[in-house]
Parts: C-alpha cells; structure tokens; sequence
C-alpha cells in the first residue's frame, strides 16, 4: 500500500505526454476531407492511437483506484489548491 506521500513523488516524476490521438486528430484535420485510401493509410496509425489511450486510460484507473484506497489524514487547515 503506498502512502499519500509516495503516491505523489510517483505522480510528480510522470513525464508529460503528448496523447498520439491528439497529434493524429490534427492531422487528419489538415487533410480533411479525406478519401477512402486515405482513411486505411491512416489506420495503423489510428489503432496505434486507440492503443496507447485504452493504456492511459487503464493506467488512469489504477492510479484512482490507489488514491481511493488511502487512508485519510487529518490536516489543521484546508491545503491550498483545494
């Protein structure tokens, strides 16, 4: 079981990621509106997207679910950002 201070050393050293989804969505949105061959050139590229945001969004999951699991710890004041 990780504790609060744990979880958030392991959150803070995360690198930043540029979704591959987001990056293809512009693309696409250049070359708009694309053709059918166009379309199945791109699907590798598109399953390779889906891939890494159905990874993210599991990794996501995990990390809340570890977050839910932590027990409370009383503070003497509301921290900031809060």
């Amino acid at each position: 079981m990780l504790t609060a201070a744990q979880l958030a050393h392991h959150l803070q050293q995360l690198p930043l990621t540029e979704l591959r989804a987001l990056r293809l969505n512009q693309e696409i949105e250049q070359l708009a509106p694309l053709t059918a061959a166009q379309v199945l050139a791109l699907a590798p590229q598109i399953e390779a997207a889906l891939a890494e945001s159905r990874r993210l969004s599991e990794q996501s999951r995990r990390i809340i679910q570890q977050c839910l699991q932590l027990t409370p710890v009383p503070q003497p004041k509301v921290p900031l950002g809060f």
